[in-house]
């Protein structure tokens, strides 16, 4: 599984020979914080709305300006979860993504990587939701697998959530059945 399905074909990039305020225009347009300035088929930095807005003439052309070196991006052939991790960590609503010979391919957001989720996790299929609480050490997801398996439920979707500073872990099970008794 690659990226290359997640990509949004649609969403604008920027050349040099555009100006803030066109940048600003497609921003908004497309419900996106950031785009990417991509010259002869290179990405070349990703631009944020906050930068431009901080500028005393947003009219300006992007060649006139100094950008700080922001590259962020991923690789066609990576998975959707690198992507997913990558997005979230530096707090993105796009992410570009390169081919294999560093050209630009286009970008990834945050809204494709949701539908990803949701259409690969089972979350969107009938059945109930179970959560399970208890230490870490107590953990063993071959036996919760066993138990469930032993009582003809399915399990489509494990997801594990520790709190901080707190002894217990949730264990949430996303299984084939609604009636959880």
């Amino acid at each position: 599984m690659s990226l290359r399905e997640y990509i949004a074909y649609d969403m604008p990039q920027l050349g040099a020979s555009d100006s803030g305020l066109h940048a600003l225009e497609l921003m908004q347009a497309f419900h996106v914080s950031e785009l990417p300035i991509v010259v002869d088929s290179k990405f070349f930095t990703l631009i944020k709305e906050e930068d431009i807005l901080n500028w005393d003439k947003p009219e300006q052309l992007l060649s006139t300006r100094h950008f700080p070196d922001f590259r962020p991006v991923i690789y066609m052939k990576a998975h959707p979860y690198e992507a997913a991790a990558r997005i979230t960590e530096l707090d993105l609503s796009i992410l570009p993504v390169l081919d294999e010979e560093d050209k630009f391919a286009g970008l990834v957001t945050r809204s494709e990587l949701l539908n990803f989720f949701c259409d690969n996790s089972g979350l969107m299929q009938a059945g109930g939701i179970m959560v399970i609480s208890l230490k870490p050490v107590d953990y063993s997801l071959s036996e919760i697998a066993r138990i469930c398996e032993n009582n003809d439920i399915i399990l489509l979707n494990t997801q594990i959530y520790t709190y901080p500073g707190r002894e217990l872990m949730d264990v949430i099970l996303k299984t084939n059945r609604k009636e959880l008794q």
